[in-house]
């Protein structure tokens, strides 16, 4: 047996790490289109130091990616697609998760939920508007969990992911995301 298996101790991130971590989670609060290079310029670190911060997190084991069935679809009618996305609301002691379903066609929000833990309860609730041909979400683990596609595979509703570089697929509910932010959260503190 190894020595290094026995005595090994992980380290743990230095408490100037996560002085910076914070500092960047605050600063993309505040300001969501700053990329590496402004959140480096702003705190005064290595660009290099900054990616490493904010890179994505690794998909967890059994991740599934969902097919990519809007390239070159017009939506023209309602309950043809539905899109649904999580936003995380600070608070002094943590935050809170604001998750929403839109229609497409008429920009109608179905249904919303605040609540502290992520869940797909909330898109069940939805369902008393009818029911989609499409649903939309992006590619996050709240979305492809075992437990969430559940009640959207038993209305036999075709799921699709966001595909790379498709920043424009969620436009319509990541713009209520900025107003409820900007106009009404930022308000309010």
């Amino acid at each position: 047996m190894a020595r290094s298996t026995v005595y090994h101790h992980p380290a743990l991130e230095s408490a100037e790490n996560l002085r910076l971590m914070g500092q960047i989670d605050e600063l993309y609060l505040a300001h969501p289109v700053y990329d590496s290079r402004r959140m480096a310029v702003t705190l005064g670190i290595n660009r290099k130091h900054a990616q490493w911060f904010m890179r994505l997190s690794q998909p967890a084991p059994g991740h599934t990616v969902d097919p990519y069935v809007l390239r070159g679809m017009a939506v023209g009618r309602l309950n043809q697609v539905w899109s649904g996305d999580i936003t995380y609301i600070p608070l002094s002691g943590g935050f809170l998760c604001l998750m929403a379903i839109m229609d497409w066609y008429s920009r109608f929000v179905f249904s919303w939920e605040l609540a502290s833990r992520l869940g797909s309860s909330f898109c069940s609730a939805a369902f008393r508007y009818g029911q989609p041909e499409i649903w939309n979400s992006d590619q996050g683990s709240q979305f492809t969990e075992a437990g969430f596609p559940a009640p959207l595979q038993q209305r036999q509703i075709a799921i699709r992911g966001d595909g790379r570089d498709r920043a424009l697929d969620n436009v319509f509910i990541e713009r209520l995301w900025r107003a409820i932010e900007y106009e009404r959260i930022t308000r309010a503190t």
